[in-house]
């Protein structure tokens, strides 16, 4: 895989499929030993069933973007406008498969994601990351602060996130 030439293009229902199994690659890359195997099979049915794909894709306030090095999708991304507030920018997810990390798409991807922002007027980001996640120091670089600690309660599972933000 090359740096360049990289494009980030919509992503459609017809990619439901790739998402999907990019999903499954860097999630289980990503949160093997962080959280359960069991925890990393939820969480992949609830946001990356076909239905919860669609509605996301379908979503006019939902920004879903796959990560396309030269024709081969590596990665995706979205993002949305906080529904409480109408100045903060919401990274929904940012995940590349583990074989293109560490070589600069995610800087690219952030840059891309400030860049709106600030086109639409929107004065911060904020992101939600798992507490023991490697990317942590990501955002931090890119100066991304840790803002506060949430523990999020779904069905019978208990996960610990850190909510992360900066200034754009």
């Amino acid at each position: 895989m090359s740096l360049f030439p990289i494009n980030f293009r919509e992503a459609l229902l017809s990619d439901i499929f790739i998402i999907q199994v990019i999903a499954n690659k860097s999630w289980r890359a990503t949160y093997t030993g962080l959280i359960t195997n069991e925890q990393i099979d939820y969480l992949l049915r609830l946001w990356y069933s076909q239905s919860a794909l669609e509605r996301l894709i379908q979503d006019q306030d939902y920004k879903f973007y796959l990560v396309i090095d030269i024709e081969e999708p590596i990665g995706f991304f979205s993002y949305f406008p906080d529904s409480e507030n109408k100045h903060l920018l919401r990274i929904g997810r940012i995940y590349l498969l583990p074989e293109a990390q560490g070589k600069g798409y995610g800087s690219q991807i952030m840059k891309f994601i400030e860049s709106f922002g600030r086109e639409l007027g929107f004065k911060s980001i904020e992101l939600n990351v798992n507490q023991g996640n490697s990317a942590i120091r990501f955002y931090e670089k890119r100066g991304f602060e840790i803002l506060r600690e949430e523990n999020i309660q779904m069905d019978n599972h208990q996960f610990i996130d850190l909510v992360m933000g900066k200034s754009i």
